[in-house]
């Protein structure tokens, strides 16, 4: 019965020790569940020094904003060298895959 005993009591020792180490990896992976750090009195607080106030003017300052007005009103300032074309035509199905153009072109097939 004694070796029972004394089985029992090495066993919760042990289990008692298995906690500990548990508690103390998931401390350094996690951290505290809560600060607990004591106040140092040698710093310096940042947060509890009032601000000072500045005096509030009672009229608000007057922004003056000058008007612009737009550089083109329209697109024919753009491009004027290029003419633009509107028209339909059907296209067979071979014609319809897209093939790559030269932007330099764009004006001379236009025009």
């Amino acid at each position: 019965m004694e070796d029972f005993k004394k089985i029992a009591l090495n066993l919760f020792e042990k289990n008692r020790i298995l906690k500990e180490q548990i508690n103390c990896l998931q401390d350094k992976l996690f951290g505290h569940k809560t600060e607990k750090t004591p106040m140092d009195d040698g710093q310096f607080p940042l947060f509890d020094i009032p601000e000072p106030e500045l005096p509030i003017s009672r009229e608000p300052e007057e922004i003056i904003v000058t008007s612009h007005t737009r550089k083109y009103q329209n697109n024919q300032y753009l491009l004027p060298e290029c003419r633009i074309k509107s028209f339909l035509k059907a296209l067979q199905p071979r014609a319809t895959m897209c093939r790559p153009i030269k932007i330099a072109n764009v004006c001379e097939i236009l025009a």
